[in-house]
């Protein structure tokens, strides 16, 4: 069979990515004594290892955002109704927080039954309210309001499935909530399960869907010599996909999976090209999965029913400030104001994988952009006001959430500029 033409452009790309943003050098490590499931193991192989080139030298996200963006190759730009007229055409992810009281969109005094412990801050006694009075305002152009029964009739008889990890579950959670808020008791039911959860509004024969699949490829149990042992298979990608496959509306997401070390890390080999490794730098390897997961939509997509989108990586506020201190989303009550002397967060090595990888698709996929814009929201994290339990709350340190977010919240803005695409696509 041939070598398929956009395999051999991955190839290119990803090589020609790799040699500008890092220098390569051979590295010899033991990664297994013995390989049964592998008919290609060795002992000892040579590993790329990858060493971070000088900040200096690294084209910037925001240059290669621009240059991808003016290619029209990705959907940072966006015509959105308002007053029944088309506005012009801006980036609808570029623009600032604004006070509005009449959010959120949805109550959050409203009961939400498929809301989980974790994101629910309000029920958890989070005491104070501004941070649901904020709505994004994209710097050229306005976005419509969130409008469920609006939502609901873009999706009526079809499907759209969230892939990804704990914060795409974040997303799917306040998107179900603003939905079901409108629809009778009777005419919605769901199934919460796992590693596929949905929600079904009967009478618009819709679903809105998640599955859990934080790398997109294939995570597997398998033996290695003797052992079962967990291996990412960053060229495999067929068991993930026949979930998400024939699903009219796709929102992906992947990225803070690859970069987990020690414990937290949830693999003991990577798997590729039939060979395994006990080390890979986390952004050789996220760059060859996202690959893997390229090639399949090329493959297997026809965009004419079906819409993709990928949402860019969710920022945590858990770092280091300049000065020394240590800033975390404990008692914060309010946004980053684009005024304020802040350290925003550096740039995520994800970003400049996702952002190479997906002008090279031939599927059309509209990027979610929301890294910058939820980079504001400090205040509107868990932190404490999760599902930890009371004395865990006495030791922020060790059990604040700054990474996840409450719902109503952040992830409603998110499904307000997918509900603004899905308007005009």
């Amino acid at each position: 069979m041939a070598v398929p033409v956009y395999a051999m452009a991955a190839t290119i790309f990803l090589s020609l990515f790799l040699l500008y943003e890092y220098r390569l050098y051979p590295h010899e490590h033991n990664t297994l004594e013995e390989c049964r499931d592998c008919q290609n193991g060795h002992s000892r192989r040579s590993l790329l290892r990858l060493e971070p080139r000088p900040i200096d030298k690294i084209l910037l996200p925001q240059q290669y955002s621009k240059a991808v963006w003016n290619k029209g190759k990705i959907g940072a730009e966006s015509k959105v109704k308002e007053e029944g007229l088309l506005s012009t055409k801006c980036d609808i992810f570029s623009g600032s927080w604004v006070k509005d009281e009449s959010y959120p969109v949805y109550g959050s005094q409203q009961l939400c039954p498929y809301l989980s412990a974790q994101y629910n801050c309000k029920s958890n006694g989070r005491p104070d309210s501004e941070y649901l009075k904020w709505r994004w305002q994209p710097q050229d152009c306005n976005i419509p309001r969130f409008n469920a029964n609006e939502m609901l009739e873009i999706l009526r008889g079809k499907r759209l499935m969230f892939v990804g990890d704990s914060l795409t579950r974040n997303q799917w959670e306040s998107m179900v909530c603003m939905l079901q808020a409108v629809v009778p008791d009777s005419e919605k039911v769901a199934s919460l399960g796992y590693p596929l959860a949905a929600f079904k509004a009967l009478n618009y024969n819709a679903s809105v869907e998640f599955y859990w699949a934080p790398f997109l490829v294939d995570l597997d149990n398998a033996y290695v010599g003797n052992e079962l042992k967990r291996v990412l298979r960053i060229d495999s990608i067929e068991n993930n996909a026949n979930y998400w496959r024939g699903v009219d509306i796709l929102v992906f997401n992947s990225a803070h999976w690859w970069a987990h070390t020690g414990t937290l890390r949830s693999w003991d080999y990577i798997q590729l090209d039939g060979k395994l490794y006990q080390d890979m730098d986390p952004m050789l390897a996220y760059a060859n999965g996202l690959a893997t997961w390229a090639n399949w939509i090329d493959f297997n997509i026809n965009s004419h029913s079906t819409q993709v989108f990928f949402t860019s990586i969710s920022p945590t506020h858990m770092r280091r400030l300049s000065d020394g201190n240590e800033q975390m989303c404990m008692k914060q009550t309010e946004p980053i104001q684009q005024n304020e002397l802040y350290d925003l967060s550096p740039e995520f090595p994800q970003t400049s994988v996702v952002e190479g990888i997906l002008p090279q698709m031939t599927v059309p996929v509209s990027y979610l952009n929301i890294t910058r814009l939820s980079d504001y929201r400090k205040d509107a994290h868990p932190s404490v006001y999760t599902d930890s339990k009371e004395e865990q709350r006495s030791h922020s340190d060790a059990y604040a959430d700054c990474s996840h977010w409450c719902v109503s919240g952040v992830p409603d803005i998110w499904n307000e500029l997918l509900f603004s695409l899905l308007q005009r696509l």
